[in-house]
């Protein structure tokens, strides 16, 4: 029925990270359309086991999927049996299916971990995830993978290994879609100057609790740590092999994803 301008969204027993997580399923529907608070030019609803999609003269009705299809798979159940309510309601309404189905957000392959530890084999899992979470085949397939190589690799972890995450809250501005804490940098004047500073001092203070343990993989995300000037990454990254050293790690990682911030240098 075409793309939205605006939509609302509302219903029963819809917690705050509920609604957020339906909010931005909707939103992969409509990739430009607004929230709007109130009654608007699309209006989704939810009451009494039902989903309805009301606007431009149109009305739409959905049943939700059966409990148990979401149960023992991580997370929160009925959110995930909500979202798949409003997933069945959105590809009426638009023809459009997505290729990860109703997963949105972060580490989707917490989902394939539960299965896996209840004893789902990786073909019933891959099978699963099309059926009730409406992965596109190559999708499932790729979670399913990934999670199993996750899995080999968290096998192998001692207790006292490290895993090291480095929080660079900087953009150059703010994507429409993210909900991590970043602020813009052009805004902020020497203010990434003196957040490189205090995190040297705060990496070199995390040293005395890392004595005798290994650092097994280190992350730096965001934010966008590419945000900052090449000689302010080149101090993050010293400071963290200073204290913790390279030489065990199996993973290091920089969060690169805005083209505009990368450079030669």
């Amino acid at each position: 029925m075409g793309d939205v301008k605006e939509f609302y969204l509302t219903g029963e027993n819809l917690t705050q990270s509920r609604l957020y997580e339906l909010q931005m399923l909707a939103k992969e529907f409509f990739p430009s359309a607004e929230i709007a608070k109130s009654t608007s030019e699309l209006n989704l609803s939810f009451a009494g086991e039902v989903w309805k999609a009301e606007g431009r003269g149109e009305s739409l009705a959905q049943p939700m999927p059966e409990k148990t299809a979401y149960e023992g798979m991580g997370g929160d159940p009925e959110k995930n049996r909500m979202k798949a309510g409003l997933y069945l309601l959105l590809r009426r309404w638009t023809g459009k299916d997505l290729p990860w189905g109703i997963l949105t957000g972060v580490r989707p392959t917490k989902l394939a971990y539960s299965a896996m530890d209840a004893g789902v084999e990786p073909e019933k899992l891959e099978e699963h995830l099309r059926k009730y979470f409406f992965l596109r085949e190559d999708k499932a397939r790729l979670m399913v993978r990934v999670a199993q190589q996750e899995r080999s690799l968290l096998s192998g972890h001692a207790g006292t290994d490290l895993d090291l995450y480095v929080g660079i809250p900087f953009c150059p501005t703010r994507c429409s879609y993210c909900s991590f804490v970043s602020y813009d940098f052009h805004t902020l004047g020497d203010t990434m100057e003196r957040y490189t500073q205090a995190l040297e001092r705060e990496i070199a203070a995390c040293g005395s609790f890392a004595q005798g343990r290994k650092l097994r993989s280190f992350y730096m995300g965001g934010g966008t740590p590419t945000a900052l000037e090449p000689g302010q990454l080149d101090r993050v990254l010293a400071a963290v092999q200073r204290t913790f050293g390279f030489e065990n790690m199996s993973e290091a990682t920089v969060e690169a994803g805005r083209p505009d911030t990368i450079t030669a240098e």
